[in-house]
């Protein structure tokens, strides 16, 4: 049976320290934020992206997931701009500025993603995805910097991202219709460049990753409930 359409993606895990992301990213500048691993990430929830900075240099920064647009009113958008379709995203007013300019990549130890069964009745089954020979998934991204017109206001400003979605395959179509876009390693220097801004040779720069990249399997449904975390939350089903 075929799943039905639900938003992708709308959970992850990241529990790689800042060691880690720095040796496999090349970053130059952290933040002084710090963050605790998340094996349940789900938007309006603060995660590492990693940009290209003022200095030309690579920063891992920390971010909101859930763009908020700088021309925005004010931040109430935020968790329903969690994930950018790629085929669209330079033609929507929230997103096409961002990537043009704006690009970053989202680490990730892996996603969540549940299969819905065409009999509403029957449950949905949560599926943990990663990459079988990598230990970090280097997921496309876009980010804005919205600054608060109220300037009563105690937060001043929000740095925020979207992760961008394309048409599932792998075998993942199986699970959902929809999967992140990734960045090939090749490609994270221009990537990550705001001063590529033609939109074709963007686009030209995410390729499908080739087949058996991923590896995914059942999880437990503790992971439903975004207020759970912990490493159990990625364990396997056991095999019936």
């Amino acid at each position: 049976m075929r799943s039905i359409h639900v938003v992708m993606c709308g959970r992850y895990a990241a529990n790689r320290d800042t060691g880690t992301l720095t040796e496999v990213f090349k970053i130059d500048t952290v933040s002084s934020d710090v963050l605790a691993a998340n094996f349940n990430i789900s938007p309006t929830s603060k995660s590492y992206v990693v940009k290209t900075n003022e200095k030309n240099t690579r920063s891992l920064e920390v971010m909101t997931w859930g763009l908020v647009p700088s021309w925005a009113k004010d931040d109430s958008m935020s968790a329903k701009m969690c994930n950018a379709r790629f085929e669209t995203v330079d033609q929507k007013p929230s997103f096409k500025s961002a990537f043009s300019k704006k690009r970053c990549i989202v680490p990730m130890d892996g996603y969540y993603e549940w299969f819905r069964p065409i009999n509403v009745s029957e449950k949905k089954q949560p599926y943990f995805i990663h990459a079988k020979n990598n230990p970090v998934l280097a997921v496309a991204g876009i980010f804005e910097i919205w600054r608060n017109p109220d300037v009563r206001a105690e937060i001043k400003e929000i740095h925020s991202f979207s992760i961008l979605t394309t048409e599932a395959k792998l075998g993942l179509e199986k699970i959902h219709d929809r999967m992140p876009v990734l960045v090939p390693d090749k490609n994270w220097s221009a990537w990550l460049d705001p001063e590529l801004q033609d939109k074709n040779e963007i686009r030209a720069l995410l390729v499908s990753p080739p087949e058996g990249y991923f590896e995914f399997y059942k999880i437990g449904s503790e992971v439903n409930n975004a207020k759970n975390n912990g490493a159990q939350l990625i364990n396997p089903l056991p095999k019936s």
